[in-house]
């Protein structure tokens, strides 16, 4: 800052920038000034932002009882602009409210602060101006009725009251001498704003922050914008490194014109490059050498999701999805006491519900459980809650959901880290703004009340604070005005900068084009693009410029406004490079643990192998991965089902088991299959409808539901008996017979679909499946499917002359199996015909020891993480998040 500005702050001028940015830098600047004199104390400048500086001043004339009007948020306008037009005639022809609601409150703002707010009075040219017409009617109507402003009308107001009253009523914001400093835009309404001050003898300069002669400017250009990102990730950890002890912090900028558009992939950049660590243990943290000026919703940080989770569990039903995101949460009650209860009745609640519930349902859930009783009162007392939402005021309902919140002891008992706690302490900020909306709105439902509270909350842009980084990640505007070290201009190609011009539908064309009105014409957008680009470009010693060779995969070429700079020397693009690749190779700075291939000795006891629970399932996931065996059925490490849109599949295959069991305890041989002929079908439905019948009593889903699943059944079932009635005569030994089995040390119990008698008093095992099989998957070794071999172990199924799996509900639905003989029934193979040196018997001994090798390894604790077809058999797994394998690839990947 130089000289002369300080002694007219020191004077008592008033300092007034575009952004509250600009304003913290330059008060920042005016301390340097003053600690450089030796000053030991001084009083403290008048520098504000304007927006913050007329709302100060407008909260003035409120104390002071000067007006009684309510000046409204920007999310308060947008909240009451959305309203107004989801109430219009309008409306249904609208499919995204929000955004409309946003333009139309753009082009109301465009209108004031260009001082042609008649053009909402003017004649229309199409139905667009027709409709904003009308919006704009019923809000200014809106204001007036309960005497409201909003931020694009503050201004006026203020020089209204400037006007009317003399010093001595605005004594403390009379202005003698007042500096406007890095404005690039000056509107028609602030420019009136300066002219009547000026009459009232006031001071008036324009400045703008002292330009830099860089000492070196260049460009670069880049694959595409994610390497450009990375390399100046790598240039700014580079500058910093490079200074010497005792050395000043260099202040370094990157900016982006459209840096919201690129957020993540800018953090996901500079997380790996400054953050190495955070690449294997990721946490939430705030990084003291970066800060990127881009906010987020409010409603995007995890800690503030869980309210609205919460929120909206007191309506009449909520979804089975904000149920299973609250019990999966770290911040409710007792998260981490109870962590395994909530998950049981998580995924009894996925079982039994497809997409929403009530809280009576909720609750005769918990009541299964009869350690569940503090969440039970918690639920009982959310019930009495919901018992009191007649329509109110917002402030009241405001205090409801601070008192729900309560109920679940939100955000938790664990301790919050910084973002967290600064984002709660936002969210409790927040709650007071919305009690502000009783002046906006009148009584509204608890369903209104919540929709209102998330929209105004999603609209909340939120940034944790982080004061002093020495780099700061900018959009163009924001950068604008600000003075650097060292300073990185990226994605400027010629489609994206100057930016493409984009007129506000709303309003008339050509009268944006007249008034040069923000974004309304090509010229518009190349003027002020360079003057932004100018300015930038005098703003840092040492200036980087890049650009992206593909966007989109189409080429592009660097902007006009930077083709005339000179390509960057190889050096500094070595240096760059140099620094990719030393990071890229930090391998020796991590310590790395193999823990992947090594079996831990965890053997079962004898009283452990007695109460062994599972089945035959033990065996197939011993088959798939040692690990998910382990996981399974010693760690109970169980998933919840994902969500479907339709019929959960495993309730789907319940429902086939159930009506293949009735029909084949009822119909007991092909031939009185074959004797029921047109009967058949009417039977089946019968059957189908006492077994869903039994399932409704159990799942809640829609009677729409269940009556596309009875038709699907019985498609299913009229396609299995098609296929029945073509095989050789045949009756129904056993359906659904239980065995016990010791296989090993191990004692199971199993279960056999079904026992076909053929004839010569040979016998076939039927296991039905709903996937795809294949006969290798039980010839080979290693066992892939160890299922059917175990029915063989039974002392009741020594007789067997074959094993098959019955396919259902596939394109390709049969019999598919493994026999002793010819059994003439298609899809399933002799012995012989697989290996022509193999017998019946010798098969049987193959089996036998592969079960064997199977149960030991089981016994043994063998829980190496070994998938039996690779990532083929993890892609059908639910474990992948709990073993790694990911991790291990990677790994393999980086390591070798």
């Amino acid at each position: 800052m130089h000289f002369e500005l300080v002694n007219k702050l020191m004077s008592g001028a008033l300092l007034l920038t575009p952004t509250r940015r600009l304003a913290a830098a330059c008060l920042k600047d005016f301390d340097a000034s003053m600690q450089e004199a030796q000053r030991q104390a001084w009083e403290m400048p008048k520098i504000q932002g304007l927006q913050d500086w007329c709302i100060q001043y407008w909260q003035h004339l409120e104390v002071s009882g000067y007006t009684d009007c309510y000046l409204m948020t920007a999310q308060e306008s947008l909240l009451l602009m959305e309203e107004i037009i989801q109430k219009s005639s309008y409306a249904d022809r609208l499919l995204k409210p929000h955004t409309t609601a946003k333009l139309v409150l753009s082009a109301w703002n465009t209108l004031h602060y260009w001082c042609e707010s008649k053009q909402i009075e003017a004649s229309c040219e199409n139905v667009d101006q027709e409709a904003f017409q009308d919006f704009c009617k019923h809000y200014r109507h809106h204001l007036s009725q309960f005497k409201l402003i909003d931020q694009a009308q503050l201004l006026d107001h203020i020089m209204q009251h400037y006007c009317e009253n003399d010093e001595s009523v605005t004594q403390a914001f009379y202005i003698r001498h007042l500096i406007c400093y890095g404005f690039d835009d000056i509107t028609p309404q602030f420019s009136k704003f300066l002219k009547l001050i000026e009459s009232k003898s006031c001071i008036l300069d324009i400045d703008s922050p002292t330009t830099i002669t860089p000492d070196s400017l260049s460009r670069i250009v880049c694959e595409d914008v994610q390497d450009e990102i990375k390399r100046a990730a790598a240039w700014a950890k580079e500058k910093l490194l490079s200074k010497k002890p005792g050395e000043k912090i260099s202040k370094i900028g990157i900016v982006l014109p459209n840096l919201p558009a690129y957020r993540e992939q800018v953090v996901q950049a500079f997380d790996a490059i400054f953050d190495t660590e955070s690449q294997i243990s990721p946490i939430a943290k705030i990084s003291p050498e970066y800060n990127i000026s881009t906010a987020i919703p409010l409603t995007q940080y995890p800690c503030i999701q869980i309210c609205f989770s919460l929120l909206r569990m007191l309506k009449f039903e909520f979804s089975v999805a904000d149920l299973s995101l609250v019990l999966n949460s770290a911040y409710i009650k007792d998260s981490i006491k109870h962590q395994d209860m909530y998950q049981a009745i998580k995924s009894k609640v996925a079982d039994s519900y497809q997409d929403k519930l009530t809280l009576e349902q909720w609750i005769s859930v918990c009541q299964k459980y009869s350690d569940a009783n503090p969440l039970l009162e918690v639920i009982m007392a959310l019930k009495s809650l919901a018992t009191h939402q007649k329509r109110q005021k917002i402030s009241n309902w405001s205090r409801y959901f601070e008192k729900v919140l309560n109920l679940w002891d939100w955000p938790g008992e664990r301790a919050l880290n910084s973002i967290e706690h600064q984002a709660v302490n936002r969210f409790y900020k927040f709650l007071d703004e919305f009690c502000q909306l009783d002046m906006v709105f009148g009584n509204v439902t608890y369903s209104d009340a919540l929709d209102k509270f998330q929209k105004f909350a999603s609209n909340i842009a939120f940034q944790p604070e982080n004061q002093g980084a020495p780099i700061q990640i900018l959009g163009i505007l924001e950068a604008s005005g600000l003075i650097f070290d060292e300073l990185w201009l990226m994605n400027l190609h010629h489609e994206n900068w100057p930016p493409k011009a984009e007129p506000n539908p709303f309003l008339p064309l050509a009268l944006q084009k007249q008034a040069f009105m923000p974004h309304a014409s090509p010229q518009r957008e190349y003027e002020f693009s360079k003057k932004i680009t100018d300015k930038l470009l005098t703003s840092a010693t040492h200036i980087i410029c890049s650009y992206p060779l593909l966007h989109d995969n189409n080429p592009v070429y660097p902007s006009e406004l930077i083709s005339h700079l000179a390509v960057a020397e190889d050096h500094t693009i070595q240096r760059i490079d140099q620094r990719i690749e030393q990071i890229s190779n930090h391998a020796e700075n991590i310590e790395y643990i193999d823990d992947y291939f090594q079996s831990i000795p965890l053997s079962l006891n004898a009283q452990n192998k007695e109460s062994i629970k599972g089945g035959s399932q033990i065996f197939e996931y011993q088959a798939q991965c040692p690990f998910k065996a382990f996981a399974k059925f010693r760690l109970k490490a169980n998933n919840s089902e994902p969500q479907t849109l339709g019929v959960n599949p495993k309730i789907r295959g319940i429902i086939i088991h159930e009506c293949l069991q009735k029909f084949w305890e009822q119909v007991k041989s092909q031939q009185a299959l074959i004797a029921l002929s047109d009967n058949l079908a009417p039977f089946l439905e019968g059957i189908i409808s006492q077994v869903i019948a039994v399932q409704k009593r159990k799942i809640s889903y829609t009677e729409v539901l269940w009556q596309l699943e009875k038709m699907r059944v019985k498609g299913m079932l009229l396609d299995i008996m098609a296929i029945e009635k073509t095989r050789p005569s045949f009756q129904i030994s056993a359906v659904e017979s239980f065995h016990s089995i010791q296989v090993g040390e191990l004692h199971i119990n199993i279960r056999i679909d079904r026992i076909d008698a053929l004839e010569n008093e040979q016998y076939l095992l039927i296991d039905y499946k709903t996937s795809n099989m294949h006969i290798k998957n039980i010839v080979d070794v290693p066992l892939r499917s160890p299922q059917l071999p175990l029915y063989l172990m039974s002392e009741h199924t020594f007789v067997s002359n074959g094993v098959a799996w019955f396919v259902v509900g596939k394109e390709e639905n049969g019999l598919l199996g493994i026999s002793a003989q010819d059994l003439d029934i298609e899809g399933i193979v002799p012995v012989s015909e697989l290996n022509i040196s193999t017998t019946w018997e010798t098969q049987l001994q193959v089996w036998h020891n592969e079960l064997n090798r199977l149960s030991q390894e089981y016994v043994d604790g063998y829980l190496t993480l070994k998938p039996i077809n690779g990532i083929q058999t993890c892609r059908l797994c639910d474990l992948s998040s709990f073993c790694r394998i990911q991790d291990k690839m990677q790994a393999e990947k980086m390591y070798g």
